[in-house]
């Protein structure tokens, strides 16, 4: 250390508080010194009495290490306050927005998980990110009033979940669709007692069923569930292998099936059950009010914005109950089985009074059908009445008749299975075109039309919503990491002159910074991913996921790079102007980049031209790009922290090289001889890319741990890099997530319509209209 140094350390003593501060005043002291010696020189004096006249000139070490002092307080408190408020408010706030950011994929994640195990995510919080529904249930009932909620869930206070729905009914006792949706849950929930034959049981639910009369005296609904309940202890059905017919099945073949007929165990009771039968006849509709109870408390709803609420509506829509169409295909067989014995004893016109109801069951029925599922009932029972018609005939001997009507009845099965067959079916490509969600939910339905856009639209915005939430995990991650290092290495150095200090770049370089190397990428990608049709977004995700992933992987490569190189530059500005010794520049160090980014750019793009096919994924080298595009990433990044330490970059990039290249080359050799296989190309490949992601990763080790020459700048940058990192991560938080939540928001104002989702509108956007269609007209 130089005379005028020592002397510049001396008069700044009183701002060590503030180190920085403290080395860029000391270096201007001490080019003053300097230039004043320089002066005496010229003036003829020598090297030491230059020092000496130039040392005698600065004045007394007290009262010039006192003006320093007055002259630097105000920015030493200054820039101690704006320290302090970045380290207090900016890593917090970027930690804040990123727990915001991932709560919304962590949520979707658990949602999408629990549909593919089969579990609803509504009220069942048995699966994944069971808290996470349950959190976001109870933000929705935040949302309604009341009677709102209880319209929609139920009186939740209710222990039993029969009563929890009646409560519904009493508060409104004169909409019948809510004593409808409460006899429905009543079934659903006793109907298993009902079944096994229990005639209190039965009495219990009949109670309520005829009760419905009163409610709604024009619905045919509780004449035929009193039918079938009376009919399940009143009679049994047993096949007759005697009265049989033929039915051709989908494939061709001819399937035998013997005639049900009833055993009498109980005629008052089955008496009673097939008046009540015969009683729905002329009634003029059909309603269980199941789909329109779902319809009213979707209405009820806060209209989604996100796919976490239109998934909330989805599986809703799935979990609609339907145990009334098991009643009404009892009540269709049993009247059937007393119409033959009606038959056997020559009783023509009663046999044919009830077929003739249960035909006007099947009509009622699809009247009224929403969902295939009651569509699919209601052609089953109509098939049923032709049967027993036929069958009928046959026991009446009117051989004309049954004729006919066989002939009515193959032609009808023929054109159901026509219109399964025929009707446009979704091919391999059409199927990989649907998103995520469509491709679990999607049912198997003839001439199913649906838009798939607004489903992939809606899906890949949350999906970069999740890498939003995988950059902004990184990035904070990072700066924590860099933080606790930083940390503890002026910890052990607080009492050397060479610790680590706080390079303050300004405001204008860190938003240089962020804008350049963290949204420039970003906004790159996104118009990339939005206008080229070669991202595959045309696409869903379950096919192009390994596509984003690299897409993904490159941003997050460029950022980490063009971070490195523009930081290392405001630093490197930095610490020269304050004296601190910095290690020599990098020779075009983004040319590098770009030549190590090419490579898993060019086998991806090979990869998917030649080999993918977007109806399958074949397996194979599938991730060879990401495992390239991760190992030169991390062998860049290792020559660079080894530079920045003092050690020489070639040295650095040797030793980095050939800790990859050992590991591939080994890693290679032992999955070719280890792991057998026919396709050993393949396998010796992927063994060696995993080797040279090991290798690289080794490699970073090592540089990491290099002594050099500039460890103090090393240091120093990276305690620096924290609050622009820290900027960084709002920054873009701010921008980007606006902007994905828009985007996500608009496709689900587009596929949020009740009119849409699919299970409630299944029969309007197909081919099952034309069905629901014949089966109106009694064809």
């Amino acid at each position: 250390m130089s005379r005028f140094e020592e002397l510049a350390g001396r008069v700044t003593e009183r701002l060590k508080v503030d180190p920085e501060l403290r080395m860029e005043v000391a270096r201007e002291l001490t080019d003053h010194l300097e230039d004043s010696a320089e002066a005496f020189r010229r003036g003829g004096d020598c090297e030491e009495d230059a020092e000496a006249n130039a040392a005698g000139a600065f004045g007394d070490e007290t009262e010039v290490a006192q003006g320093i002092w007055e002259a630097n307080r105000k920015r030493v408190r200054w820039r101690a306050a704006a320290w302090w408020a970045a380290r207090a408010a900016l890593l917090p706030l970027a930690i804040v927005l990123m727990l915001a950011m991932m709560g919304r994929g962590l949520l979707v994640a658990a949602q999408l998980q629990a549909l593919d195990q089969g579990i609803l995510p509504i009220s069942d919080t048995r699966g994944p990110g069971g808290w996470l529904i349950r959190r976001e249930a109870q933000r929705i009932r935040n949302a309604m009033s009341e009677d709102e909620r209880l319209i929609v869930f139920g009186d939740e206070s209710a222990d039993d979940p029969v009563q929890a729905q009646r409560a519904i009914w009493e508060r409104c006792p004169d909409d019948p669709m809510y004593y409808g949706h409460y006899i429905t849950h009543l079934l659903s929930v006793e109907g298993a007692k009902a079944h096994r034959g229990d005639r209190d049981e039965i009495d219990a639910i009949l109670r309520e069923v005829r009760h419905g009369r009163s409610v709604d005296a024009d619905n045919a609904l509780y004449d035929v569930l009193e039918a079938s309940l009376l009919s399940i202890c009143a009679a049994e059905l047993v096949e007759d292998e005697n009265l049989s017919y033929d039915s051709p099945e989908r494939d061709g073949r001819i399937r035998s099936n013997a005639a049900q007929r009833i055993s009498v165990k109980d005629r008052d009771a089955l008496d009673e059950a097939m008046n009540a039968f015969l009683a729905s006849a002329p009634k003029p509709h059909m309603r269980c009010y199941a789909i329109e109870m779902e319809t009213r408390r979707q209405s009820m709803l806060p209209r989604p914005r996100t796919l976490c609420g239109h998934i909330q509506l989805i599986a809703r829509s799935i979990s609609v109950l339907l145990p009334n169409l098991s009643h009404f295909r009892r009540a269709s067989m049993t009247a059937g089985a007393v119409a033959l014995d009606a038959a056997e004893q020559g009783k023509r016109a009663e046999a044919e009074q009830l077929i003739d109801a249960i035909d006007g069951l099947a009509q009622k029925l699809a009247v009224d059908s929403r969902c295939a599922i009651d569509l699919f009932v209601a052609e089953s029972i109509a098939q049923l009445g032709i049967t027993y018609r036929m069958l009928a005939f046959t026991l009446l001997e009117d051989e004309a008749g049954r004729q006919a009507l066989d002939h009515r009845r193959l032609a009808r099965i023929e054109r159901h299975h026509g219109l399964m067959r025929e009707s446009r079916q979704y091919s391999k490509d059409e199927l990989a075109r649907a998103g995520l969600l469509m491709h679990i939910t999607m049912p198997a339905i003839p001439g199913y039309d649906i838009d798939f856009g607004p489903w992939r639209s809606v899906e890949y915005a949350t999906f970069d919503q999740g890498f939003l939430g995988i950059m902004l995990v990184l990035m904070n991650g990072l700066a924590a990491l860099a933080a606790t290092m930083s940390l503890w290495k002026t910890w052990r150095q607080r009492h050397r002159a060479d610790r680590p200090v706080l390079l303050t770049v300004g405001w204008k370089q860190p938003l240089v910074i962020v804008a350049s190397a963290v949204l420039l990428p970003a906004v790159l990608i996104g118009l990339w991913m939005l206008l080229v049709p070669a991202a595959g977004r045309a696409y869903g995700i379950h096919v192009t996921f390994d596509r984003m992933l690299l897409a993904y992987g490159v941003v997050i490569a460029c950022t980490l790079m063009l971070f490195q190189h523009l930081a290392e530059r405001a630093m490197r500005s930095r610490a020269t102007a304050i004296g601190m010794p910095v290690p020599p520049r990098a020779r075009h160090p983004l040319l590098a980049a770009a030549m190590l980014l090419a490579l898993p750019a060019a086998v991806a793009t090979i990869w998917h031209l030649v080999v993918w096919t977007p109806s399958q994924e074949k397996p194979g080298l599938t991730w060879v790009p990401h495992l390239l595009l991760i190992s030169f990433t991390l062998v860049w990044l290792s020559v660079q922290i080894g530079r920045l330490r003092g050690v020489d970059g070639r040295k650095a990039l040797e030793r980095a090289l050939l800790f990859a290249a050992v590991a591939a080359t080994l890693c290679g050799i032992a999955g070719g001889i280890f792991l057998p296989s026919r396709q050993y190309a393949v396998t010796t490949v992927n063994c060696a890319t995993a080797g040279l992601l090991l290798g690289a990763t080794l490699g970073l080790a090592r540089n990491l741990l290099a002594r050099g020459s500039t460890r103090q700048f090393y240091w120093s940058a990276v305690r620096s890099t924290v609050p622009i990192i820290a900027v960084a991560a709002v920054l873009l938080t701010v921008i980007a997530a606006p902007v994905l939540w828009r985007i996500e928001a608009d496709a689900v104002g587009r596929i949020s319509d009740p009119k849409k989702i699919p299970f409630i509108t299944e029969i309007e956007n197909s081919d099952l209209r034309l069905m629901k269609q014949w089966i109106m007209d009694g064809e």
